[in-house]
């Protein structure tokens, strides 16, 4: 599963970016997929023990050293 978990984290957070920069999603659902999206997001990381939260922190430690 660990191999996953970047590719699922990947996908969610696109799912999150996504849903909260259309437009077209009307406000109820936006709730509701952005609400289950981070929902999954935590399962995941319990899931993963932590792998998410390690993942997600050395990426915005890469960007930091970029910027």
């Amino acid at each position: 599963m660990a191999c996953r978990v970047d590719v699922l984290l990947r996908c969610l957070l696109r799912l999150l970016v996504d849903v909260s920069s259309d437009s077209s999603v009307g406000g109820p659902v936006r709730r509701e997929l952005m609400d289950q999206s981070s929902a999954s997001i935590r399962l995941l990381d319990a899931c993963s023990e932590g792998r998410v939260q390690r993942s997600l922190h050395d990426s915005v430690l890469q960007m930091s050293v970029m910027l």
